[in-house]
């Protein structure tokens, strides 16, 4: 596992209120009966415990311009985090174009997925603890995960979490919470967090190999605890949990990643999903969003990638 002074971002979550309901979402919005919002003294506590931190500092949801303080909580990123080191992650939606001049005065690096086309998530509430029996090769992966390796950690309402997916889990399943929400907290070797990752990890699927879905499926695929835990959800109620009660081997997750229809979630993430990714420039609210668009129709993968990181560096 990578500690987390490591990682090139922390993510602040500020609400799970979001402008739509998807199937593996890795907040797992769509299981949540009621919307919470982190109030302003949580945010600046939560930015004045990264003080010393080098890499960037994320605000989440939900969509976080839903949050009815965000134009606040925007002004406290400004206090405490360097522009060019803090990251919106949206959806958009009237809220965003409502607080745009706000946005690109406080964020120098946007995540912008506005959900027009779908999104491929790996499902993560098929519990590795139900459908692999060998503990050694569930360690082995929860020990090498993609997500905790190249992605982010995370504080909730409820503390300070190693992993953005186990903060998730922290408050859907009502844990005990995090470590306190303190300065330097961060700096927490690997091992002192082993007690979140005995914890959630055996709930999760998320370092199990198994195809990324898109996020507008009809269903969301949950192992059958997992499925109880659920049995309140707003999705259950909509009849779109999908149990799975199967038992995967290592000869298995080898053959299900050398099928055709498999998509490796680190390589997606770090090519098609990175091509959402833009620091955007002071002087132009919509420019990379029209440089996004016309490359989209014209450019191929590789070139879009090269001119995007060329806009990147012009403007960072």
């Amino acid at each position: 596992m990578k500690a987390i002074s490591k990682a090139w971002i922390i993510e602040i979550d500020i609400t799970n209120a979001c402008l739509y309901n998807c199937t593996h979402c890795t907040r797992a919005v769509g299981h949540f009966n009621r919307p919470y919002f982190a109030d302003l003294k949580f945010v600046e506590k939560a930015l004045k415990s990264l003080e010393g931190w080098k890499g960037n500092v994320g605000c989440i949801g939900g969509e976080p311009t839903l949050h009815p303080q965000f134009s606040e909580i925007c002004e406290l990123y400004r206090k405490y985090i360097p522009r060019k080191k803090c990251g919106l992650f949206t959806c958009g939606g009237p809220k965003y174009e409502k607080y745009g001049d706000i946005i690109y005065k406080t964020f120098g690096i946007i995540n912008y997925n506005e959900h027009k086309k779908p999104s491929f998530h790996q499902p993560m509430m098929v519990a590795s603890q139900e459908v692999i029996t060998d503990k050694e090769l569930r360690d082995e992966l929860i020990d090498n995960c993609w997500l905790q390796q190249t992605w982010s950690a995370a504080i909730t309402i409820k503390g300070c979490f190693f992993c953005e997916v186990a903060a998730t889990f922290d408050l859907l399943f009502d844990g005990p919470g995090g470590y306190p929400v303190e300065p330097g907290w961060w700096k927490r070797s690997v091992e002192q967090f082993n007690d979140q990752k005995e914890r959630y990890c055996k709930l999760c699927s998320i370092p199990i190999p198994i195809q990324s879905l898109p996020d507008n499926a009809d269903y969301e695929l949950v192992s059958k605890e997992n499925a109880e835990k659920l049995k309140n959800s707003p999705l259950n109620a909509a009849g779109k949990l999908h149990i799975i009660d199967y038992i995967f081997t290592r000869e298995g997750l080898e053959n299900i990643k050398k099928s055709e229809l498999y998509k490796d979630p680190k390589k997606y993430h770090d090519s098609e999903d990175k091509t959402r990714w833009f620091i955007s420039p002071l002087n132009n609210k919509h420019t990379w969003k029209n440089i996004y668009s016309i490359l989209s129709a014209i450019a191929g993968h590789k070139l879009k990638m090269k001119i995007l990181n060329r806009i990147r560096r012009d403007n960072a």
